[in-house]
């Protein structure tokens, strides 16, 4: 019996032992080794961006008011102290740090929060995993909505695809709450005109849909956060209005009150465009940049009038002026169709 005895207080001793070596220091009374890796979840307050470290993982990691870079492999977390074979460390004393055997330390731990596991969590797998997204998801969830410069209340944007039709355009946008903003975006289109001569046989001539001269103008508010997991995700539906204009140029033939084919009138066109469309689109935060993606469809009215001033007649190369200038008047309906991006900045 005493031998039996002192076999079971030799094998306390041992095991009670090697937790001593395992820790650096005696571990705590009652531990048991779970049977998941235990880790320690920062998140950094300025960029929301998750980290996450685990047991038995190589770090290197800089140490508050130090520029050397330390290394080590995580042997043990117990609540929030890293143990390693030649010792132990707290993250309240470490600047930066870095899950790699050569990168260099970048998280910064000092403007983090720290976030740890229960230990009923490490019980099985399921029951981390369960644990792990209940602290991970509202921290995504903040890093996408960081992502989308949820900090600014307003915007200036300046709208790269309109470039392509000779148009400068810059938005305004304003944060009315968390999930709507109200868009203003105003534009103006260069004339890029063909006056040569009618009857050429010029590809362009007498081309009537170069790009117009004049001003446009568009709002609508946006509407954000509807899909939970995309925070910069929105619909915008958009009013449209437009004045331009079309100067001293020729137009094609069959506009004449008698049509024909040598008698090219030239003159001025007006337009007025009303219109409404429905954009989709998405923004995204890329350092201090910020890109708006968005597609959208809709329609437009255009309000046309035509200030015919003369005609050229070609088969004699004269010139013929009316007085007064004719005028005509018509209106159209034409779809609207967009893909574009939107570049600038919050404030």
């Amino acid at each position: 019996m005493t031998r039996i005895i002192l076999l079971l207080l030799s094998l306390h001793l041992a095991l009670t032992l090697q937790a001593q070596q395992e820790y650096g220091e005696a571990a705590p009374y009652g531990y048991k080794k779970p049977s998941q890796r235990k880790m320690i979840i920062f998140e950094d307050t300025t960029r929301w961006k998750p980290y996450v470290i685990k047991e038995h993982q190589f770090i290197r990691y800089r140490l508050i008011d130090s520029a050397k870079t330390l290394k080590g492999k995580i042997h043990k977390i117990h609540h929030d102290t890293l143990f390693f074979i030649s010792g132990y460390l707290l993250p309240a004393t470490i600047d930066r740090i870095v899950n790699a055997h050569s990168k260099t330390p970048r998280f910064r731990i000092q403007q983090s929060r720290l976030f740890l596991l229960p230990d009923s969590a490490y019980h099985s797998r399921s029951s981390r995993k369960k644990s792990e997204n209940s602290v991970m998801d509202p921290i995504n969830y903040r890093y996408k909505l960081a992502r989308t410069d949820t900090i600014s209340l307003n915007f200036i944007k300046l709208n790269l695809a309109r470039l392509l039709r000779l148009e400068i355009a810059f938005s305004y946008e304003r944060k009315i709450s968390p999930s709507i903003s109200l868009e203003f975006e105003l534009g103006y289109g260069f004339p890029v005109y063909d006056r040569s001569t009618p009857g050429s046989g010029d590809l362009f001539e007498t081309f009537e849909y170069f790009p117009s001269e004049g001003l446009s103008l568009l709002v609508g508010p946006k509407f954000y956060r509807h899909i939970e997991k995309r925070p910069g995700f929105y619909f915008e539906p958009l009013a449209i209005v437009k004045a331009l204009r079309y100067l001293d140029v020729f137009f094609p033939s069959d506009y004449m009150e008698t049509p024909n084919s040598e008698f090219y009138p030239f003159g001025d066109k007006y337009t007025m465009v009303y219109g409404a469309s429905f954009r989709m689109g998405k923004v995204r935060k890329y350092g201090k940049v910020m890109v708006d993606y968005y597609a959208g469809l809709g329609f437009q009215v255009k309000d046309i009038t035509y200030h015919f001033i003369g005609y050229y007649n070609h088969y004699d190369g004269e010139y013929i002026y009316y007085d007064p200038a004719v005028i005509q008047k018509k209106a159209e309906l034409w779809p609207i169709l967009n893909l574009g991006i939107k570049m600038g900045f919050g404030f």
